[in-house]
């Protein structure tokens, strides 16, 4: 069964990979955390509609599709302090939805940022952070889709470790890319190995049978 997930409630400081806090040029620090309800239809759903729209989605014909998935959407947003720290002074800058698909897989649905916090290495910030998160919330797998040409997203990805698992055709994007990035050494060992980046050898074969 699924377990109950709370993404944190209070702001988690974002690296950069030199370790120091992540920072825009502009400045401010930048924090992530999950979002208070309806938080996200009042800051963010323009921002998602214009992503949406951004990945090259094709508008489906005017009928409602309602999610029978039981575990709910996730909500996180990134945003960064002005120099006072007070949470007034927090300007949003993005969110990133997650659900918990399976008992042991968290599945990354979309992510938006602002025009003025792209390219400045937020989004990889923000995979580190959530495999930190992830794993220590007790979760063997993130997972996650994106349209097959989608580098700002799939690069960082691979970067920080995930796989390209497979390729699906979707009616509103188009050409899929399955990623997944298994916790366990084991399971990061024998996913390299039946993508043919890694040699059989005996630990291999050890697991294979066993």
């Amino acid at each position: 069964p699924q377990h109950a997930v709370r993404l944190p409630d209070a702001p988690q400081p974002l690296f950069a990979r030199s370790g120091e806090p992540l920072r825009l040029t502009n400045g401010g620090a930048v924090h992530w955390q999950g979002l208070p309800p309806g938080q996200f239809r009042t800051q963010y759903k323009t921002l998602y509609r214009q992503t949406q729209r951004e990945s090259g989605a094709v508008v489906m014909p005017k009928r409602r599709f309602h999610s029978h998935a039981p575990a709910p959407v996730l909500e996180a947003g990134f945003f960064a302090f002005g120099e006072s720290r007070a949470p007034a002074s927090a300007r949003p800058l993005g969110y990133a939805l997650l659900v918990e698909e399976e008992a042991s897989c968290l599945r990354l649905l979309n992510t938006g940022l602002v025009p003025e916090a792209r390219g400045q290495g937020l989004y990889s910030a923000w995979i580190r952070a959530l495999m930190d998160w992830a794993r220590n919330a007790g979760f063997a797998e993130l997972r996650s889709r994106h349209r097959a040409d989608h580098n700002a997203l799939l690069i960082p990805k691979l970067k920080a470790g995930f796989r390209i698992c497979g390729l699906q055709v979707e009616p509103r994007f188009g050409i899929l890319a399955e990623l997944r990035l298994p916790f366990a050494e084991d399971a990061r060992d024998l996913l390299a190995w039946r993508m043919g980046s890694r040699p059989e050898d005996e630990r291999i074969r050890r697991r294979r049978f066993t």
